[in-house]
Protein backbone atom coordinates (compact mmCIF):
# COMPACT_ATOMS: atom_id res chain seq x y z
CA UNK A 1 0.00 0.00 0.00
CA UNK A 2 1.25 3.16 -1.10
CA UNK A 3 -0.01 6.87 -0.55
CA UNK A 4 1.17 9.02 -3.30
CA UNK A 5 1.26 13.04 -3.87
CA UNK A 6 1.69 14.58 -7.71
CA UNK A 7 4.02 17.57 -7.86
CA UNK A 8 1.55 20.59 -7.70
CA UNK A 9 3.73 23.78 -8.16
CA UNK A 10 5.19 23.27 -11.36
CA UNK A 11 3.57 21.48 -14.20
CA UNK A 12 6.74 21.82 -15.90
CA UNK A 13 8.47 19.40 -13.02
CA UNK A 14 5.09 16.34 -12.65
CA UNK A 15 6.97 14.01 -15.04
CA UNK A 16 8.95 13.45 -12.14
CA UNK A 17 6.10 12.41 -10.41
CA UNK A 18 5.15 9.72 -13.07
CA UNK A 19 9.03 8.66 -13.40
CA UNK A 20 8.43 7.93 -9.67
CA UNK A 21 5.71 6.01 -10.51
CA UNK A 22 7.33 4.00 -13.03
CA UNK A 23 10.11 3.07 -10.66
CA UNK A 24 7.64 2.04 -7.56
CA UNK A 25 5.40 -0.41 -9.83
CA UNK A 26 8.87 -2.41 -11.31
CA UNK A 27 10.13 -3.05 -7.36
CA UNK A 28 8.16 -5.57 -6.06
CA UNK A 29 6.33 -6.82 -9.41
CA UNK A 30 4.44 -9.59 -8.36
CA UNK A 31 2.71 -8.48 -5.27
CA UNK A 32 -0.37 -7.25 -4.87
CA UNK A 33 -0.34 -3.49 -4.66
CA UNK A 34 -2.61 -0.58 -4.09
CA UNK A 35 -1.73 3.01 -4.20
CA UNK A 36 -3.86 6.18 -3.83
CA UNK A 37 -4.15 9.95 -2.91
CA UNK A 38 -3.73 13.62 -4.88
CA UNK A 39 -2.03 12.45 -8.15
CA UNK A 40 -2.69 16.38 -8.95
CA UNK A 41 -4.20 15.79 -12.04
CA UNK A 42 -7.23 14.77 -14.13
CA UNK A 43 -7.63 11.24 -16.45
CA UNK A 44 -11.05 12.98 -18.25
CA UNK A 45 -12.24 16.59 -19.50
CA UNK A 46 -15.40 15.54 -17.41
CA UNK A 47 -13.24 15.36 -14.09
CA UNK A 48 -13.32 18.98 -14.38
CA UNK A 49 -15.55 21.68 -13.77
CA UNK A 50 -15.32 25.53 -14.06
CA UNK A 51 -11.77 26.93 -15.12
CA UNK A 52 -9.23 26.68 -17.69
CA UNK A 53 -9.86 23.33 -19.80
CA UNK A 54 -7.17 21.23 -18.91
CA UNK A 55 -4.29 20.75 -21.73
CA UNK A 56 -4.56 17.67 -23.65
CA UNK A 57 -0.64 16.63 -23.12
CA UNK A 58 -1.20 16.93 -19.92
CA UNK A 59 -4.20 14.23 -19.06
CA UNK A 60 -2.37 12.22 -21.79
CA UNK A 61 0.91 12.28 -20.06
CA UNK A 62 -1.15 10.84 -16.73
CA UNK A 63 -2.69 8.24 -18.53
CA UNK A 64 0.38 7.19 -20.21
CA UNK A 65 1.58 6.06 -16.86
CA UNK A 66 -1.50 4.92 -15.93
CA UNK A 67 -1.43 2.23 -18.82
CA UNK A 68 2.17 2.16 -18.22
CA UNK A 69 2.25 0.39 -15.09
CA UNK A 70 -1.17 -1.35 -15.22
CA UNK A 71 -2.87 0.12 -13.32
CA UNK A 72 -6.73 -0.47 -12.65
CA UNK A 73 -8.44 2.18 -11.18
CA UNK A 74 -10.40 1.93 -7.79
CA UNK A 75 -14.73 2.08 -8.62
CA UNK A 76 -16.22 5.47 -6.52
CA UNK A 77 -19.11 5.90 -4.75
CA UNK A 78 -20.34 9.15 -3.89
CA UNK A 79 -19.29 12.80 -5.55
CA UNK A 80 -17.38 12.70 -8.71
CA UNK A 81 -15.30 16.12 -7.83
CA UNK A 82 -12.65 15.60 -4.38
CA UNK A 83 -11.40 18.84 -4.85
CA UNK A 84 -12.57 22.77 -5.02
CA UNK A 85 -11.47 25.73 -4.48
CA UNK A 86 -14.80 27.28 -4.08
CA UNK A 87 -15.12 27.66 -7.80
CA UNK A 88 -13.71 25.04 -9.69
CA UNK A 89 -13.74 21.48 -9.06
CA UNK A 90 -11.88 18.82 -10.02
CA UNK A 91 -10.90 15.03 -9.25
CA UNK A 92 -7.58 14.73 -8.14
CA UNK A 93 -7.79 12.08 -5.55
CA UNK A 94 -7.79 8.67 -6.39
CA UNK A 95 -6.99 4.73 -6.16
CA UNK A 96 -5.45 2.16 -8.37
CA UNK A 97 -4.35 -1.54 -8.29
CA UNK A 98 -2.11 -3.30 -9.90
CA UNK A 99 -3.04 -6.55 -11.92
CA UNK A 100 -2.24 -8.78 -8.94
CA UNK A 101 -4.37 -6.42 -6.73
CA UNK A 102 -7.08 -6.24 -8.95
CA UNK A 103 -6.75 -10.16 -9.15
CA UNK A 104 -6.62 -10.88 -5.05
CA UNK A 105 -9.77 -7.97 -4.40
CA UNK A 106 -11.82 -7.95 -7.72
CA UNK A 107 -14.61 -5.95 -5.57
CA UNK A 108 -12.81 -3.08 -4.21
CA UNK A 109 -14.04 0.38 -3.89
CA UNK A 110 -13.51 3.73 -2.59
CA UNK A 111 -16.05 5.89 -1.25
CA UNK A 112 -16.03 10.14 -1.43
CA UNK A 113 -16.65 11.14 2.02
CA UNK A 114 -18.88 14.65 1.82
CA UNK A 115 -17.14 15.73 5.30
CA UNK A 116 -14.38 17.81 6.89
CA UNK A 117 -13.46 21.41 6.30
CA UNK A 118 -10.57 20.46 3.69
CA UNK A 119 -10.57 21.67 0.27
CA UNK A 120 -9.86 17.74 -0.57
CA UNK A 121 -12.41 14.97 0.03
CA UNK A 122 -11.00 12.49 2.47
CA UNK A 123 -11.40 8.66 0.77
CA UNK A 124 -12.73 5.41 2.11
CA UNK A 125 -11.28 2.24 0.69
CA UNK A 126 -12.33 -1.42 1.24
CA UNK A 127 -10.88 -3.70 -0.74
CA UNK A 128 -14.14 -6.21 0.20
CA UNK A 129 -16.20 -3.80 -1.65
CA UNK A 130 -18.64 -2.87 1.00
CA UNK A 131 -19.55 1.09 1.02
CA UNK A 132 -20.16 2.61 4.56
CA UNK A 133 -24.51 2.69 4.95
CA UNK A 134 -27.19 0.09 5.01
CA UNK A 135 -28.81 -0.85 1.39
CA UNK A 136 -32.68 -1.60 1.29
CA UNK A 137 -33.32 -5.23 0.63
CA UNK A 138 -34.44 -5.61 -2.47
CA UNK A 139 -37.10 -8.40 -2.82
CA UNK A 140 -36.44 -10.81 -5.23
CA UNK A 141 -38.80 -11.09 -8.56
CA UNK A 142 -40.00 -14.19 -10.29
CA UNK A 143 -37.75 -15.75 -12.91
CA UNK A 144 -38.17 -18.55 -15.05
CA UNK A 145 -35.00 -20.74 -15.36
CA UNK A 146 -34.82 -22.25 -18.69
CA UNK A 147 -33.18 -25.56 -17.61
CA UNK A 148 -36.78 -26.53 -16.21
CA UNK A 149 -37.66 -27.03 -19.31
CA UNK A 150 -35.73 -29.96 -19.45
CA UNK A 151 -37.78 -31.71 -16.82
CA UNK A 152 -41.61 -33.12 -17.54
CA UNK A 153 -42.69 -32.03 -14.78
CA UNK A 154 -41.85 -28.76 -15.68
CA UNK A 155 -44.51 -28.71 -18.37
CA UNK A 156 -47.09 -31.07 -16.19
CA UNK A 157 -47.07 -28.08 -13.91
CA UNK A 158 -47.64 -25.55 -16.38
CA UNK A 159 -50.39 -27.63 -17.99
CA UNK A 160 -52.12 -28.31 -14.58
CA UNK A 161 -52.28 -24.92 -13.45
CA UNK A 162 -53.44 -23.62 -16.65
CA UNK A 163 -55.81 -26.29 -16.70
CA UNK A 164 -57.06 -25.76 -13.29
CA UNK A 165 -60.61 -24.28 -13.62
CA UNK A 166 -60.73 -22.57 -10.62
CA UNK A 167 -58.38 -19.99 -11.90
CA UNK A 168 -60.60 -17.98 -13.87
CA UNK A 169 -58.28 -15.01 -14.92
CA UNK A 170 -54.89 -15.49 -16.50
CA UNK A 171 -53.31 -13.11 -14.06
CA UNK A 172 -54.12 -16.15 -11.44
CA UNK A 173 -53.22 -18.57 -13.30
CA UNK A 174 -49.69 -16.57 -14.06
CA UNK A 175 -49.06 -16.12 -10.29
CA UNK A 176 -50.49 -20.01 -9.06
CA UNK A 177 -47.80 -21.25 -11.88
CA UNK A 178 -44.70 -18.92 -11.26
CA UNK A 179 -45.63 -19.91 -7.33
CA UNK A 180 -45.78 -23.99 -8.26
CA UNK A 181 -42.99 -23.61 -10.22
CA UNK A 182 -40.43 -22.11 -7.19
CA UNK A 183 -41.82 -24.65 -4.92
CA UNK A 184 -41.21 -27.56 -7.04
CA UNK A 185 -37.80 -25.97 -7.96
CA UNK A 186 -37.56 -25.55 -4.11
CA UNK A 187 -38.28 -28.89 -2.96
CA UNK A 188 -37.12 -31.08 -5.92
CA UNK A 189 -34.43 -29.56 -7.82
CA UNK A 190 -32.92 -27.56 -4.74
CA UNK A 191 -29.52 -26.32 -5.02
CA UNK A 192 -28.08 -27.83 -8.22
CA UNK A 193 -24.08 -27.35 -7.11
CA UNK A 194 -24.54 -28.62 -4.07
CA UNK A 195 -26.39 -31.81 -5.27
CA UNK A 196 -23.43 -32.09 -7.89
CA UNK A 197 -21.41 -31.99 -4.94
CA UNK A 198 -23.61 -35.20 -3.27
CA UNK A 199 -23.71 -37.05 -5.89
CA UNK A 200 -19.80 -37.44 -6.67
CA UNK A 201 -19.49 -38.08 -2.98
CA UNK A 202 -21.59 -40.79 -3.16
CA UNK A 203 -19.95 -42.02 -6.69
CA UNK A 204 -16.79 -42.48 -4.69
CA UNK A 205 -18.20 -45.17 -2.42
CA UNK A 206 -18.91 -47.28 -5.95
CA UNK A 207 -15.64 -46.66 -7.87
CA UNK A 208 -15.08 -48.53 -11.40
CA UNK A 209 -14.97 -52.23 -11.28
CA UNK A 210 -17.28 -52.77 -8.14
CA UNK A 211 -18.28 -56.35 -7.87
CA UNK A 212 -21.96 -56.73 -7.54
CA UNK A 213 -24.62 -56.23 -10.10
CA UNK A 214 -26.61 -54.34 -7.80
CA UNK A 215 -23.27 -51.93 -7.02
CA UNK A 216 -23.10 -51.58 -10.98
CA UNK A 217 -26.63 -50.50 -11.05
CA UNK A 218 -26.31 -47.67 -8.57
CA UNK A 219 -23.06 -46.30 -9.89
CA UNK A 220 -25.08 -46.01 -13.39
CA UNK A 221 -27.87 -44.70 -11.99
CA UNK A 222 -25.48 -41.49 -9.89
CA UNK A 223 -23.84 -41.22 -13.25
CA UNK A 224 -27.03 -40.36 -14.92
CA UNK A 225 -28.26 -37.92 -12.36
CA UNK A 226 -24.96 -36.45 -12.20
CA UNK A 227 -25.05 -35.97 -16.31
CA UNK A 228 -28.53 -34.02 -15.76
CA UNK A 229 -27.51 -32.04 -12.54
CA UNK A 230 -24.06 -30.98 -15.11
CA UNK A 231 -26.44 -30.26 -18.36
CA UNK A 232 -28.66 -27.89 -15.84
CA UNK A 233 -25.98 -26.22 -14.36
CA UNK A 234 -24.44 -25.54 -17.88
CA UNK A 235 -27.94 -24.24 -18.87
CA UNK A 236 -27.85 -21.70 -16.06
CA UNK A 237 -24.61 -20.18 -15.64
CA UNK A 238 -24.68 -20.02 -19.86
CA UNK A 239 -27.63 -18.03 -19.45
CA UNK A 240 -26.38 -15.95 -16.87
CA UNK A 241 -22.76 -15.09 -18.80
CA UNK A 242 -25.20 -15.08 -22.17
CA UNK A 243 -22.83 -16.02 -24.60
CA UNK A 244 -25.13 -17.43 -27.11
CA UNK A 245 -22.40 -18.29 -29.50
CA UNK A 246 -20.86 -20.51 -27.34
CA UNK A 247 -22.71 -24.11 -27.85
CA UNK A 248 -23.95 -26.28 -24.54
CA UNK A 249 -22.08 -29.77 -24.10
CA UNK A 250 -19.02 -28.96 -24.33
CA UNK A 251 -18.40 -28.75 -20.65
CA UNK A 252 -17.91 -25.38 -20.55
CA UNK A 253 -19.65 -24.66 -17.42
CA UNK A 254 -16.54 -23.27 -15.54
CA UNK A 255 -15.72 -21.02 -19.00
CA UNK A 256 -19.82 -19.58 -18.06
CA UNK A 257 -19.53 -19.20 -14.81
CA UNK A 258 -16.16 -17.07 -14.97
CA UNK A 259 -17.32 -14.95 -17.54
CA UNK A 260 -20.75 -14.55 -15.81
CA UNK A 261 -19.28 -13.40 -12.63
CA UNK A 262 -17.18 -10.85 -14.46
CA UNK A 263 -20.29 -9.53 -16.10
CA UNK A 264 -22.15 -9.39 -13.07
CA UNK A 265 -18.92 -7.88 -11.37
CA UNK A 266 -18.93 -4.94 -14.70
CA UNK A 267 -22.63 -4.79 -14.94
CA UNK A 268 -23.82 -4.23 -11.23
CA UNK A 269 -25.02 -0.55 -10.54
CA UNK A 270 -24.71 0.69 -6.85
CA UNK A 271 -25.99 3.82 -7.53
CA UNK A 272 -26.33 6.32 -10.15
CA UNK A 273 -25.54 10.10 -10.69
CA UNK A 274 -29.12 12.14 -11.45
CA UNK A 275 -29.27 14.95 -13.98
CA UNK A 276 -28.05 17.19 -11.47
CA UNK A 277 -25.18 15.42 -11.15
CA UNK A 278 -25.80 14.55 -7.49
CA UNK A 279 -24.74 10.81 -6.52
CA UNK A 280 -27.95 8.77 -5.76
CA UNK A 281 -27.26 5.51 -3.83
CA UNK A 282 -30.42 4.59 -1.91
CA UNK A 283 -33.54 2.95 -3.31
CA UNK A 284 -35.54 5.81 -3.14
CA UNK A 285 -33.23 8.53 -4.47
CA UNK A 286 -32.16 5.81 -7.76
CA UNK A 287 -35.95 5.24 -8.44
CA UNK A 288 -36.49 8.65 -8.53
CA UNK A 289 -33.81 9.43 -10.64
CA UNK A 290 -35.09 6.87 -13.15
CA UNK A 291 -38.28 8.28 -12.60
CA UNK A 292 -36.59 12.01 -13.93
CA UNK A 293 -34.74 11.04 -16.71
CA UNK A 294 -36.83 8.15 -18.08
CA UNK A 295 -40.29 9.76 -17.82
CA UNK A 296 -40.34 12.23 -21.37
CA UNK A 297 -38.40 9.30 -23.13
CA UNK A 298 -40.73 6.04 -23.43
CA UNK A 299 -43.54 7.90 -24.39
CA UNK A 300 -45.21 7.15 -27.84
CA UNK A 301 -46.22 10.12 -30.40
CA UNK A 302 -48.67 7.73 -32.27
CA UNK A 303 -48.30 4.78 -34.82
CA UNK A 304 -48.86 4.67 -38.22
CA UNK A 305 -49.04 0.97 -38.57
CA UNK A 306 -49.51 -0.76 -36.13
CA UNK A 307 -50.22 -3.77 -38.04
CA UNK A 308 -46.70 -3.79 -39.06
CA UNK A 309 -45.28 -3.66 -35.50
CA UNK A 310 -47.55 -6.59 -34.60
CA UNK A 311 -46.23 -8.54 -37.74
CA UNK A 312 -42.75 -8.03 -36.50
CA UNK A 313 -42.81 -9.29 -33.01
CA UNK A 314 -42.31 -13.26 -32.58
CA UNK A 315 -45.02 -15.58 -31.12
CA UNK A 316 -43.56 -16.82 -28.32
CA UNK A 317 -46.92 -18.30 -26.80
CA UNK A 318 -46.91 -22.08 -26.32
CA UNK A 319 -49.70 -24.56 -26.90
CA UNK A 320 -50.56 -24.68 -23.04
CA UNK A 321 -51.24 -20.66 -22.57
CA UNK A 322 -51.78 -19.52 -25.80
CA UNK A 323 -55.68 -19.72 -26.04
CA UNK A 324 -56.02 -17.78 -22.54
CA UNK A 325 -53.19 -15.77 -23.52
CA UNK A 326 -54.74 -14.65 -26.64
CA UNK A 327 -58.65 -14.71 -25.20
CA UNK A 328 -56.74 -11.85 -22.97
CA UNK A 329 -55.13 -9.68 -25.40
CA UNK A 330 -57.93 -9.37 -27.95
CA UNK A 331 -60.45 -8.34 -24.65
CA UNK A 332 -57.40 -5.99 -24.09
CA UNK A 333 -57.79 -4.39 -27.38
CA UNK A 334 -60.92 -4.83 -28.38
CA UNK A 335 -63.47 -4.68 -25.02
CA UNK A 336 -60.92 -2.18 -23.05
CA UNK A 337 -59.77 -5.01 -20.61
CA UNK A 338 -58.19 -3.82 -16.94
CA UNK A 339 -54.37 -3.96 -17.36
CA UNK A 340 -53.65 -2.56 -13.52
CA UNK A 341 -52.75 -6.30 -12.27
CA UNK A 342 -50.40 -7.67 -15.21
CA UNK A 343 -49.03 -4.38 -16.42
CA UNK A 344 -45.56 -4.31 -15.10
CA UNK A 345 -42.63 -3.43 -16.69
CA UNK A 346 -38.79 -4.38 -15.16
CA UNK A 347 -36.52 -2.22 -17.16
CA UNK A 348 -33.58 -4.22 -17.93
CA UNK A 349 -30.38 -1.65 -18.93
CA UNK A 350 -27.84 -2.79 -21.55
CA UNK A 351 -24.77 -0.89 -20.17
CA UNK A 352 -22.51 1.04 -23.21
CA UNK A 353 -19.94 1.11 -20.77
CA UNK A 354 -17.71 -0.86 -18.18
CA UNK A 355 -19.11 -0.34 -14.46
CA UNK A 356 -22.05 1.73 -14.98
CA UNK A 357 -23.40 4.75 -13.01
Amino acid sequence: MTGFYGHRPTTSERHHSWELLRRLVHMYPNLPWLIFGDFNEILRDEEKSEGRLRPLCQIQRFSSVVADCALKEVEFRGPLFTWSNGTVSERLDRGFLNPEGASLFPNALVQHLDVGASDHLPLLHNLQGEVSGRKERVHRRFLFESFWTKDEQCTKIVTNTWGNDSLVSVQEKIKDCAENLQQWNKEVIGCVPKKINALKESLQKFPIGVATEAEKQQREAIKEELEKLYSYEETIWKVRSRLNWLQEGDNNTKFFHAYAKGRGRQNKVEGVFNENGVWCDSMSEVQQAFVEYFSNIYRSEGCVDMELVLNSIPCKVTEVVGDSVSEFCLKVLNEGEDLTNVNHIFISMIPKVTKPK
